[in-house]
């Protein structure tokens, strides 16, 4: 059930959806719909998304049964996302604790004054394996208001003759399609001509002073390195920002790089699992100034305008251990190990982002050379 292009006064009723892929509801944008007295089950990535922030009611979310077994209950801004939720009925199979955009159920109940009469119970379904989404005499939705609606009728109706046609088809079991493959990424950016932006990346730029292109100026092998400069009076303060899409879902991945800071720097860098929003992030570093910042400790001091190198290894995958390790190699020093350091959420499982960004509000430069990103399985 998807509403957008601003609908209004829409409701949607006694629906059963089941074993979609990237939720069961979704608005993206449109004011004051109802969304009521549904079944909602199984969606993979996540089971309901808000994407527009905007100041009217953008719906009234109630009495629904939303049953899950993975990925979060929510995706998008639900804490900015203007909505009325309440008497819903919410059940994880999987035994994991629901979370409403990152808050436990009291906590929703007490910042947002959401879902003050819902219920975490399991919803007593005949059959889920069989799809057989009766309600037991017993379900606890019951009391929160839910009104049983048989769903069988749902389909085609009219004519004997079409109903009968619509009834002679079969379809074929649902097929997931595989996500894409993993990338190895190595650049020098040795084969990049001098001001053109760096290959397979994403380089986001205001064009308002910013920028990030390949220069000659100086480099920590070759000839060529990629140049971030930052700018004032940006509308972002992200911006600039260098994005790779590794798509690593297992093993371990090691992610190698040079780095060569001006006066001035704020840099991230990020390790991301984009697959549901909001989204996970796994090893992540920090440069304000000259100094180098991880899991809220300050490691070391580093050199400006010298090149200093940086490794990080990460073991991914469902059951990962959620830290990491830094090496970085000062000129002219031994390197210097950091070890187990805790990801910076306990749900980052793949990496599917990676990212250098520049967070300075003045004028700032840093370079960037001889990255590389490999997974092992």
């Amino acid at each position: 059930m998807y509403t957008d292009e601003g609908s209004t006064g829409i409701v949607m009723e006694n629906n059963l959806v089941y074993n979609t892929k990237t939720g069961s509801f979704h608005q993206h944008y449109g004011k004051e719909n109802v969304i009521r007295n549904n079944i909602l089950v199984n969606s993979m990535l996540h089971q309901v998304q808000a994407t527009r922030v905007e100041q009217h009611l953008s719906f009234t979310f109630e009495k629904n049964i939303v049953y899950w077994e993975t990925g979060p209950l929510l995706s998008g801004p639900w804490t900015q996302v203007n909505v009325n939720m309440d008497n819903n009925c919410y059940w994880n199979t999987a035994g994991q604790e629901v979370k409403f955009a990152g808050l436990s159920l009291d906590q929703w109940r007490l910042q947002k004054g959401r879902d003050q009469h819902s219920i975490l119970a399991d919803p007593g379904f005949v059959d889920v394996k069989n799809l057989d989404f009766r309600l037991k005499l017993d379900s606890p939705a019951l009391k929160i208001g839910f009104t049983p609606f048989d769903y069988s009728k749902a389909g085609v109706y009219g004519d004997p003759a079409w109903i009968e046609k619509a009834n002679e088809v079969n379809y074929p079991p649902l097929e997931w399609p595989p996500g894409p493959p993993p990338v190895t990424i190595k650049d020098g950016f040795e084969e990049t001509p001098v001001g053109q932006k760096p290959q397979d990346a994403q380089a986001n730029v205001e064009n308002k002073g910013d920028s990030i292109a390949v220069t000659d100026e100086t480099a920590a092998g070759g000839t060529h390195s990629l140049k971030i400069t930052d700018a004032p009076g940006l509308q972002n303060a992200w911006n600039p920002h260098l994005v790779y899409s590794p798509n690593h879902g297992s093993g371990t991945t090691r992610c190698a790089f040079d780095l060569r800071i001006g006066p001035g720097v704020s840099i991230s860098h990020e390790w991301r699992d984009w697959r549901v929003s909001p989204y996970s992030v796994g090893p992540s570093l920090s440069i304000n100034g000259d100094s180098l910042q991880a899991t809220g400790k300050t490691l070391l001091r580093l050199p400006l305008n010298q090149w200093t190198r940086f490794e990080i290894t990460a073991h991914l995958g469902k059951n990962n251990s959620g830290t990491w390790d830094l090496t970085v190699t000062l000129p002219g020093q031994s390197p210097k190990t950091f070890e187990n350091m805790r990801t910076a959420s306990n749900t980052f499982e793949q990496l599917t982002w990676l990212g250098f960004t520049s967070n300075a509000t003045s004028a700032t430069v840093f370079y960037l050379d001889n990255l590389e990103v490999r997974n092992e399985l």
